[in-house]
């Protein structure tokens, strides 16, 4: 387990034992449904339009937070130990496991990053960070595939594919159900693409200045191209220096705007953008709120996003 992982489970275990204990004395009553646990809201949506109201469905990441900041809640480790099906990204959110670990869940755990057959990522932007392969998350850097797959449509018809799976084997009995959901599901994602395809043809080949390292899978499937990161290590706030070099990059790129997002610190973004003289416009990796509840209403946002900030 690691450092930060032992942390966690230190500070919650006193709460979790008497979060746990009021639970066995029915203090908070309710009845014991079996439950899926999803670590990020993009997985969520797809499992919630597949399992439709015949489970519940509980995400570890609230809408609007960050990965980089997550902080769990004695109610998290709760949902945990009662899981029937745990469903991880990998990669991003490597502080579940410990978690998982600490709920002493008998729920069965679905890695999706194992499962799925990614696309090699271009890896020729200029992401500051030092480092020529691999993927940086919160100040550490990791050989392997990217892990922020699901900003790609084609690639999520595949985790509709293993959830679908994954569904029937902890409840064999909605399998007709899953079944139906997943083929209206997959072809929801054909036309989801097809629709950023023709959305974004209009800025086709345009420099693309991100936020941090999460857009690589999405920058190669729209033909963007992705020039660099500002923020290679989310989270952690850029040095002067270090904003200096960016601004270069941003000025000698030609790019049309930089990219903030909603759940990191916007200012180094915005002093950016003010300072080489091109538009602000703000992503959303996550979703799960306001006027992008679904993934598909996620994904719909940010093509209008882009498509607004790299336009003429």
């Amino acid at each position: 387990m690691n450092e930060k992982g032992l942390s966690i489970v230190k500070n919650f275990r006193p709460k979790v034992i008497c979060y746990l204990t009021f639970l066995t004395l029915g203090i908070f009553g309710g009845s014991c449904v079996a439950e899926i646990v999803v670590s990020i809201p993009p997985h969520a949506s797809l499992v919630e339009q597949l399992v439709g109201d015949r489970l519940p469905v509980h995400v570890m990441i609230s809408p609007g937070k960050s990965l980089h900041t997550f902080d769990p809640s004695p109610s998290d480790l709760v949902k945990l130990s009662k899981a029937e099906l745990v469903v991880v990204n990998g990669g991003v959110d490597a502080w579940i496991e410990d978690l998982i670990i600490a709920s002493e869940t008998q729920a069965s755990v679905i890695k999706l990053i194992d499962k799925v057959d990614l696309p090699l990522v271009s890896t020729d932007h200029d992401n500051h960070d030092g480092h020529d392969d691999g993927w940086s998350h919160a100040g550490h850097h990791y050989f392997g595939p990217d892990p922020h797959f699901w900003l790609d449509p084609i690639v999520m018809i595949q985790i509709v594919d293993l959830l679908e799976q994954e569904l029937i084997k902890v409840d064999p009995e909605g399998e007709e159900q899953y079944r139906l959901n997943a083929t209206t599901l997959r072809k929801d994602l054909v036309i989801l693409h097809e629709e950023l395809s023709a959305a974004l043809a209009e800025v086709a080949g345009q420099p693309f200045v991100a936020y941090h390292d999460a857009w690589g899978y999405f920058a190669d499937r729209y033909d963007l191209k992705l020039m660099m990161s500002i923020e290679p290590f989310p989270g952690r706030e850029p040095s002067i220096s270090y904003l200096k070099k960016a601004l270069d990059s941003v000025r000698a790129s030609g790019a049309r705007a930089v990219f903030a997002e909603f759940q990191l610190d916007t200012r180094p973004a915005k002093i950016i953008a003010q300072s080489a003289g091109v538009k602000l416009e703000t992503l959303d990796p996550l979703g799960g709120f306001g006027d992008r509840p679904s993934y598909q209403d996620l994904m719909r946002y940010n093509a209008e996003m882009i498509l607004r900030g790299l336009s003429n």
